[in-house]
């Protein structure tokens, strides 16, 4: 199947459930629990589909190594936090 950038962090988040069952992500589980659990679950679904792809400004604000770049003198960072 074909790269979709925008269909990404929906693939992404379908392995959630799956993965939320399975010893070693319970710091996932606790992250999504509660009563904004599935709008948690999709921003990091953004996020992790972001890293696979590099056009992706918050792929764009990170450096080689995907630490977040240091903003310049003056300017404050645009990443997401």
């Amino acid at each position: 199947m074909a790269f979709a950038r925008e269909v990404l962090p929906w693939r992404v988040l379908a392995l959630f459930p799956r993965l939320l069952q399975t010893p070693g992500w319970e710091d996932l589980q606790r992250y999504a629990e509660g009563e904004l659990g599935a709008l948690k679950e999709y921003q990091l679904a953004q996020r992790v589909a972001a890293v696979f792809d590099a056009t992706s400004p918050i792929a764009l604000n990170c450096s080689s190594n995907g630490s977040p770049r240091a903003a310049a003198p003056g300017r404050r960072s645009s990443g997401a936090n």
